[in-house]
């Protein structure tokens, strides 16, 4: 039962995930901190190194322009975040198509 003030799981993943990924970007944040390092683990059983801070790609394809959606994925990328996930049901497509656009000549 959810109360007036009560937050669903839902919404609570989705403000700690934002939480998260804004707190990875300094410039973002308005702090003069110098940037860390992201943390990374070994995927499954290969030799691949992830970060353990992900871009989600659903809110790609909402964003005003595609310039900014572009943005905020080499953002993302030039501050060692290398998991993106996404999919062709974002959108209709547009997320996907943004971020493979942002990755064309990374």
């Amino acid at each position: 039962m959810k109360t007036e003030n009560a937050m669903t799981r839902r919404e609570l993943l989705a403000a700690a995930s934002d939480i998260t990924v804004a707190s990875a970007f300094p410039e973002s944040s308005g702090s003069d901190q110098l940037k860390g390092e992201i943390p990374y683990r070994i995927l499954g059983r290969t030799d691949a190194k992830v970060s353990i801070i992900g871009l989600g790609g659903y809110h790609l394809g909402g964003e005003p322009s595609e310039k900014e959606s572009i943005k905020i994925i080499r953002t993302a990328i030039d501050n060692g975040i290398n998991f993106l996930d996404n999919s062709w049901d974002y959108h209709e497509g547009a997320s996907e198509i943004r971020m493979g656009k942002a990755l064309q000549d990374v």
